[in-house]
């Protein structure tokens, strides 16, 4: 079973399917179907989930069912994007929603509204390249690319939103911008020839082509010398927190700037190999997958986490009875000593840690310590 049919069997689907889900990077999930339905999970303190209230957490995957009293007659969602405290979606008649903390979102005479609970479309100003083809968000910024090529930047400046249209040194006439990505605080892009193009911070080399404690301005293009085989071709990138990806044509993956396991930790581009404890990380549902085959559940990711950890900490009760269902060990440690009900106290996730309890055969055996605090809470709750 692939990793969106998994998906798909969580949030019951029927003959609806995954289009899109949002990255994992930041704490609260986004998924978009082929029938343009938008399902939110996770943080939700700013709002930033879309369901209409501030709980602090969104449990389980629900539909965002306010799209249906903002959306014209036949439009429909195409794209979204999720960034710390604030949510982005694009529509087929290019129209941008967004909902969440309102720092990030406050611009013109809306300036005094609360934090945004549903979302809300904006008008943002694009000058005469009106028509938006893609979308993405950063921490506190997003980007947006016309269909003609165009990018512009949006940056939380004061109580505005100040768009800022994007100068590229394209290397020839012929090159047009045809997707873009945004990470924590740097850009890419990538053009018709499949030439990447980065700007923004560069502390950490995650721009791949400039003085490293730099920062970009300007979008200039990245070499990658001895890199590309011949005929081999830039395909697709990826902006991450402090560090960049981008997938070429023959299935190999470059990467350069910085990530905590050294996997890539390069100023400069250099083909990437990673091993399936990062991908158990990186991709979470994906390789949630091996739990349906019941093979090798307690795999540890670059920090020591099974999957049924990672589970816990983004708060799947659905993946946690999975994997105690393909007998998931419940001693398994992370390199900084936590089991899975350890990890659920860390993270609050009360009502997972009750199932825990519930299912292990020993209490003597939880090598843990217990908040007393933590555990009257679910014991009532329970």
């Amino acid at each position: 079973m692939s990793k969106l049919k998994l998906l798909e069997h969580q949030l019951k689907l029927g003959k609806d399917a995954i289009q899109q889900q949002s990255s994992n990077r930041y704490h609260h999930q986004l998924v978009l179907t082929t029938k343009g339905k938008v399902y939110s999970w996770g943080n939700n303190i700013y709002g930033q989930c879309g369901l209409g209230h501030k709980k602090e957490n969104v449990e389980n995957p629900t539909r965002i069912s306010h799209f249906e009293k903002l959306l014209e007659k036949d439009e429909h969602i195409i794209q979204i994007c999720s960034s710390y405290f604030f949510s982005l979606a694009l529509s087929n008649q290019s129209n941008i929603f967004c909902w969440g903390r309102k720092n990030h979102l406050q611009y013109g005479k809306e300036s005094d509204i609360e934090d945004i609970v549903y979302p809300m479309k904006k008008t943002f100003f694009l000058g005469q390249h009106s028509s938006v083809a893609m979308i993405d968000a950063g921490r506190v910024h997003f980007i947006a690319l016309t269909l003609n090529g165009h990018v512009y930047e949006y940056k939380n400046i004061g109580q505005e939103v100040s768009p800022n249209l994007i100068e590229f040194k394209l290397l020839k006439d012929t090159e047009v911008i045809v997707q873009v990505s945004a990470g924590e605080t740097h850009y890419l892009a990538l053009s018709n020839l499949g030439n990447v193009y980065s700007w923004g911070a560069n502390r950490m080399g995650q721009c791949g082509n400039a003085p490293m404690l730099s920062y970009k301005d300007i979008a200039t293009v990245i070499t990658f010398d001895h890199c590309l085989s011949k005929n081999e071709q830039i395909t697709h990138i990826q902006a991450d927190h402090k560090y960049s990806l981008a997938l070429s044509n023959k299935s190999q993956i470059y990467g350069w700037g910085f990530y905590i396991t050294s996997i890539v930790r390069s100023k400069t581009p250099k083909r990437v190999v990673f091993p399936l404890h990062f991908l158990c990380f990186e991709h979470f549902y994906e390789h949630a997958t091996i739990l349906m085959n019941n093979e090798n559940v307690d795999i540890q990711d670059n920090m020591g986490r099974t999957v049924l950890i990672l589970a816990i900490s983004l708060g799947l009760l659905d993946f946690v009875q999975l994997c105690l269902d393909n007998d998931a060990s419940l001693e398994c440690k992370t390199f900084e000593g936590h089991t899975a009900l350890s990890t659920a106290f860390t993270f609050k996730k009360y009502p997972i840690a009750l199932v825990l309890l519930r299912h292990h055969s020993s209490i003597k055996s939880l090598h843990i310590l217990i908040n007393s605090q933590s555990l009257l809470h679910i014991l009532i709750s329970g």
